[in-house]
């Protein structure tokens, strides 16, 4: 496997976890609002907005991320950023139970933070083909890295299920942290592939410069000259 199909797998698996945080909430809330047999009362007495709030303010967070993330990525290095990114959304969700016990707003307020840095990770995964994906092979490489977010739904799901049966609705927030610290290593290592540096060599596509500021010109972008 070469180096760029293998950054393509850890792209993907990064997705992966990332998604299956997404996930997690909603099977989490069913357990925390359900009554139990004893005592016969829920974990959690909240209202349908709180709910609500609590499931949308993380995309608010992504929204709000996505064009900083961009000029991160292009400022620092990409795969930094990426990794960074899930790192700090998967050690923010072993804070969830916590925040849930202290209160609704306290979840709020990490569920924001969460999104917010969730939302990095997918300007940063372009920001690496942008140098990593030769023309012949990029809809290979964004296509494999892509699929993980798919994956991670499909298979976040019945995992958090299975958990929160097993062993509590907490055990699913405390999952993901171990799955990511698995994970975290060999995605900010420095990747070097030989072929790559031919490619470079070549033309076929561009090894990355000295990050420099990057200025966006709105005004010509108004104008159509960008």
């Amino acid at each position: 496997m070469t180096k760029r199909y293998l950054l393509a797998c850890l792209a993907s698996l990064g997705f992966l976890i990332s998604f299956g945080l997404r996930c997690s909430m909603g099977i989490a809330i069913v357990h925390m609002i359900t009554v139990k047999k004893i005592p016969r009362i829920p974990e959690f007495d909240w209202e349908w907005e709180t709910m609500r709030l609590i499931e949308t303010l993380y995309f608010i967070g992504c929204l709000i991320s996505q064009i900083p993330g961009g000029f991160l990525a292009a400022r620092y290095k990409a795969n930094i950023i990426f990794g960074t990114g899930i790192g700090a959304t998967a050690i923010l969700h072993f804070f969830v139970p916590t925040a849930a016990r202290l209160g609704p707003q306290c979840l709020i307020i990490v569920r924001i933070l969460q999104g917010i840095a969730d939302g990095v990770t997918f300007p940063a995964s372009h920001e690496i083909w942008k140098w990593w994906a030769p023309p012949l092979d990029r809809t290979q490489l964004v296509t494999l890295a892509l699929c993980g977010s798919i994956l991670g739904a499909v298979v976040g799901t019945p995992v958090s299920e299975w958990l929160a049966e097993g062993q509590g609705w907490p055990a699913m927030f405390y999952f993901y942290v171990r799955s990511h610290a698995d994970y975290l290593a060999p995605c900010n290592s420095t990747l070097r592939c030989r072929n790559h540096e031919m490619y470079c060599s070549e033309g076929v596509c561009q090894c990355p410069p000295n990050k420099a500021p990057v200025m966006l010109r709105w005004d010509l972008h108004c104008r159509g000259e960008i």
